[in-house]
């Protein structure tokens, strides 16, 4: 009988084991492909730890990275709701060896997340001598001084893979704001900073905010430039300037209108057995983005002398000035 209980109880285990793997890979695949990923509730300076600085630029960075349409991104409300099912810290989730337990239960391929190193609005002042005492008069407000400040903040970023634990990006993103003007040199400069209240035309007015913006998408270049999508180019039509391509990739991979992508050609080298040895990729032209379904996009040719061919290879996040690009041989 405790046999039959054991064998039981192992094919229940077995069956719940199951069920949660199943579970989790449902998680980590999302629908169109795209690979997911949490950011995490970023850690605020001494003199901040008791507002929603961190939370705040945690939730601009995920708004961006939504916009950007290269992650499928949780949202902090379900973020925040499995954490506090499986009793998991936001603050721990980033050491490596707990970001592979956490990535399994949140269902992300990559979680991101830092702190903010730097953050406040820092001013210099100086007289403008007797040009200022003319202006300004000698009494109270003694004169004028020239107010030269710069909103600054930088964010320490890590990208983790969840799957192996490696650290994939460690970079800061930075964002200045700076403003001149004349002020009484008796007056009293006061840097009005509203931390908790992204969502006010205060906040996104101020320097500091404008600053914190500037950050946010440094960071967001260097998190989406780490991966650049690369396509296909599947078919060719049209002559002359009404030559155009249809794409592999489409609005699930970040591809929008107007975006303008790299256009490489491959050349590979064998030896004398076929085998390929080397490949060469050239930059051959640029195209333009001008319609867009979710899985493909039709694109242009832009500028003389450059060429598109089916198979030839696109990459988004990596088009370049074609004032600067180079031609290809003829």
């Amino acid at each position: 009988m405790k046999t039959v209980c054991a064998l039981i109880s192992l094919i229940l285990i077995s069956l719940n084991l199951s069920a949660y793997s199943q579970e989790a890979a449902e998680k980590q695949a999302a629908p169109d492909g795209r690979k997911r990923i949490a950011v995490i509730q970023l850690e605020a300076p001494n003199d901040y730890t008791s507002t929603r600085l961190g939370t705040g630029v945690a939730d601009m960075i995920t708004t961006s990275l939504v916009k950007s349409g290269v992650f499928d991104v949780i949202e902090r409300v379900h973020l925040d709701a499995v954490l506090k099912e499986n009793k998991l810290a936001e603050q721990g989730l980033l050491d490596p060896a707990t970001a592979v337990k956490a990535g399994k239960i949140l269902g992300v391929d990559y979680l991101l997340g830092g702190k903010v190193s730097e953050f406040g609005v820092k001013t210099k002042r100086s007289g403008l001598g007797a040009v200022g005492q003319i202006l300004g008069g000698r009494g109270a407000l003694g004169g004028l001084d020239l107010k030269n400040s710069t909103a600054r903040v930088a964010l320490d970023m890590r990208l983790i893979e969840v799957r192996t634990g490696k650290i994939l990006v460690a970079d800061t993103g930075v964002g200045e704001e700076k403003e001149s003007g004349v002020v009484f040199a008796g007056g009293q400069l006061r840097d009005i900073v509203v931390v908790g209240r992204f969502d006010t035309t205060e906040w996104s007015e101020s320097r500091i905010g404008k600053a914190t913006r500037k950050a946010v998408g440094d960071v967001l270049e260097k998190v989406v430039g780490f991966f650049p999508a690369e396509g296909k180019v599947l078919a060719v039509f049209g002559s002359g300037a009404d030559r155009a391509a249809i794409l592999s990739l489409g609005r699930f991979s970040g591809l929008k209108e107007g975006m303008e992508v790299e256009l490489v050609r491959e050349e590979v080298i064998r030896d004398e057995d076929g085998q390929v040895v080397w490949t060469d990729r050239k930059p051959v032209g640029c195209l333009r983005v001008v319609e867009v379904q979710n899985d493909r996009a039709k694109a242009v040719l832009i500028g003389d002398g450059y060429s598109v061919a089916k198979g030839d290879t696109f990459v988004i996040g990596k088009s370049k000035d074609r004032s600067t690009a180079r031609k290809p041989r003829r």
